[in-house]
């Protein structure tokens, strides 16, 4: 596998390495995609590709070909779309039972507290 050197990506894949870095065998590589991306010559006989189209091929593949999630994320995290701020979050605030239940552990918890200092 191409090495990633001081924390740079190599633009360019040579062909051994071009199927790894899509996550399949060279057979898959030489059926799927190989037809669909740019061979770049290098040297008499090294053939690369680069890594943008290999991305490409896989977001067009991803697109026509994969499905959505099974299962869908919780709503307790939404996200205010009519905000200011982007990316502000709202979080769900307590009902009246649950701040009825959070006083009386308050109480409970400041009884057994003044219990145990006598």
């Amino acid at each position: 596998m191409t090495k990633i050197i001081n924390n740079f990506k190599p633009r360019l894949l040579r062909l051994r390495d071009a199927p790894r870095y899509l996550g399949m065998d060279r057979h898959r590589f030489n059926v799927d995609v190989r037809s669909y991306v740019t061979e770049i010559k290098i040297g008499n006989n090294g053939v690369a590709f680069d890594t943008l189209e290999l991305d490409a091929w896989v977001d067009n593949y991803k697109q026509y070909h994969s499905r959505p999630p099974v299962k869908q994320q919780s709503n307790i995290w939404k996200i205010d779309k009519h905000s200011k701020h982007k990316n502000k979050i709202n979080i769900k605030t307590p009902t009246a039972r649950q701040e009825s239940i959070n006083e009386n552990f308050a109480e409970a918890l400041q009884l057994i507290l003044s219990q145990k200092s006598k």
